[in-house]
């Protein structure tokens, strides 16, 4: 087998059809490819078909924010121009066969089938048919009560809904079956049967013959259903639709057969998490934490340290304590959090709820494939405080110091966690987008990459390492990838070292230890 080219960066491919190939990159958009592999009509529809005789139908969601959105079709051709804008007039729009494209309309609730043409003219009124095939030889089949019938293209019924099966003209022969029977007849289109109902499989009249199994065998047989020759043939592979048209798989809608490749795209994660500029926080102080997952919005970065959820305020002394003088000479008003929990993204449309109960606003993600990015962020110290004399301390009531502590300038990120926990194409390629961060923390870490203990297994992934700086841990488990970063002090990581000394599964043990 030939490579004849290769689709970079693209999730999914339909078939070729028409000279195009339908394409869909990893945000879900679809597009078209050449058969030279050229990408001519780039990836940003929702829903697509197939080219077929120069034209397909693509459709777009259109809507304002917070509004229900509709879907816009258009027929396009093979530079993406727009030959017909149907707006959001129709509910589907399926490809045209023969120059006519079935439309589906909803009306109350009632659906109904019909057709336009390419100025979208309504050529076949749509009426609330329980479904209608596409037009095949200048006919199609309606469904009504849930039996066939045939009609031609000005709507003008041919043969009343009486049969089994959808009917189709093939060189004015109808295959019908009958309600309740095995078996398969044919008659013309003035209803008289031509051959009688004794064929448990048929194949469509191209010509003036066809095959038609007879009991166990396919025989050869004209259009009077008179055998042409003694040969038989025990079986014949292939698919009675596709041979009604090659755009469709099904009586009534399109071909859906696509190929899914291996590519993963991990950037859409890593760009969501900017590990670099995580770790240059590290150390840093209250301000500058909840600035950056804050962002512009006051409120947000407000949230993030007045969560009073958690904690409670009291005091404690500062310096020597004289019981002569009444205690200590100063107290250190405080709030006893020290932490900060919080989603700090999540997907507009997620069932899951933040992980906090703090009024922390999370940013929007567009990324389907990730539910939510959650933070946890450790201090040295409570993030509120506020040092008063012992005079002052000794008027001052537990209620009191909630109104007068502020934030801690003093207090530094000593730890930080973000876990990111994804769904749909996410689920099972956590391990990739877990080795993604490694690389990028190996490189940011001032550590020869032989340090680094890294372990990759099929779906999962484990990382860590340690500079005289910080420590960084990645793990990955199905639905989530958990980055978690520590910041060492130069003495810390002098007794780390020390106690490392000897063998492998003694810095193991540090290791553990340490988280």
């Amino acid at each position: 087998m030939k490579v004849v080219f290769t689709l970079d960066k693209m999730e999914k491919a339909g078939n070729f059809l028409d000279g195009m190939v339908r394409i869909q990159n990893p945000e879900g958009e679809w597009g078209y490819a050449n058969k030279e592999g050229k990408i001519v009509i780039k990836p940003s529809y929702e829903r697509v078909s197939d080219f077929y005789d120069g034209k397909a139908v693509v459709a777009e969601v259109k809507g304002k924010e917070n509004e229900e959105k509709s879907m816009y079709f258009y027929v396009i051709d093979k530079n993406g121009e727009k030959l017909l804008n149907l707006k959001d007039k129709y509910a589907n729009v399926e490809n045209a066969t023969e120059g006519y494209f079935k439309v589906t309309e909803i009306h109350d609730g009632e659906v109904e089938y019909g057709f336009i043409d390419i100025n979208g003219e309504k050529v076949v009124k749509p009426k609330d048919y329980q479904n209608i095939t596409t037009v095949h030889n200048g006919h199609f089949s309606y469904q009504e009560e849930g039996e066939w019938g045939l009609k031609n293209t000005k709507g003008e019924k041919i043969l009343g809904a009486k049969y089994a099966e959808p009917l189709f003209v093939f060189n004015d022969i109808v295959w019908f079956k009958k309600e309740g029977e095995e078996d398969y007849g044919a008659m013309n289109l003035e209803g008289e049967e031509v051959i009688e109902e004794e064929y448990s499989n048929v194949f469509p009249f191209y010509c003036n013959t066809t095959f038609a199994r007879d009991g166990k065998d396919f025989i050869f047989i004209d259009k009077e259903g008179e055998t042409i020759n003694k040969m038989e043939y025990r079986n014949i592979k292939t698919e009675w639709e596709s041979l009604i048209h090659p755009i469709y798989n099904s009586f009534t809608s399109y071909t859906n057969y696509d190929i899914t490749s291996d590519y993963f795209d991990v950037s859409a994660y890593t760009e969501q998490v900017n590990i670099g500029e995580i770790t240059r926080i590290l150390g840093k102080g209250v301000t500058s934490t909840k600035n950056y997952f804050g962002g512009n919005d006051d409120s947000n970065k407000k949230a993030l340290i007045d969560n009073s959820s958690r904690g409670y305020h009291s005091s404690t002394g500062i310096g020597e304590y004289n019981y002569y003088n009444g205690g200590y000479p100063r107290y250190k008003l405080y709030w006893s959090k020290s932490d900060m929990r919080f989603t700090w993204k999540e997907h507009k449309e997620s069932n899951g709820q933040p992980k906090s109960s703090q009024s922390f606003s999370p940013l929007e993600l567009k990324d389907k494939n990730i539910t939510n990015i959650v933070v946890y962020a450790n201090f040295n110290d409570y993030l509120k405080t506020k040092t008063v004399s012992k005079s002052q301390a000794s008027r001052i009531s537990n209620r009191d110091i909630e109104g007068m502590v502020r934030t801690n300038s003093s207090a530094k990120l000593n730890e930080i966690n973000i876990t990111i926990n994804v769904q749909n194409k996410g689920y099972g390629k956590t391990d990739k987008i877990a080795e993604a961060f490694g690389s990028e923390l190996k490189k940011l870490i001032d550590i020869d990459n032989e340090k680094f203990k890294e372990t990759k297994a099929d779906g999962s992934y484990y990382l860590y390492g340690t500079s005289d700086k910080m420590s960084a841990k990645v793990t990955a488990s199905y639905s989530s990838v958990t980055i978690k970063l520590t910041k060492i002090d130069r003495e810390d990581q002098n007794e780390m070292d020390a106690s490392s000394v000897g063998t492998e599964e003694a810095t193991e043990e540090v290791a553990e230890e340490a988280w």
